[in-house]
């Protein structure tokens, strides 16, 4: 069974941090499925929001939101 979660990479070196993070979830096989999202300076530039209704849709439908920051 696959559970979907939102993923928020932040900003700064949080991308960084994701990768890592991701790389060690997905090296563990816990049956995870990423949905991206967008929150932060990078929505700001992207969508002209701090945190974008996408986002927090996607929060509300997965129930499982992975941010760094």
């Amino acid at each position: 069974m696959t559970q979907a979660i939102t993923v928020i990479r932040g900003d700064g070196i949080g991308p960084e941090i994701m990768d890592a993070t991701l790389h060690v979830l997905d090296a563990m096989n816990v049956g995870l499925s990423y949905e991206f999202a967008d929150a932060g300076l990078v929505a700001l530039e992207k969508h002209g929001q701090l945190l974008p209704a996408a986002t927090m849709d996607s929060i509300r439908k997965n129930r499982i939101a992975l941010k760094s920051r």
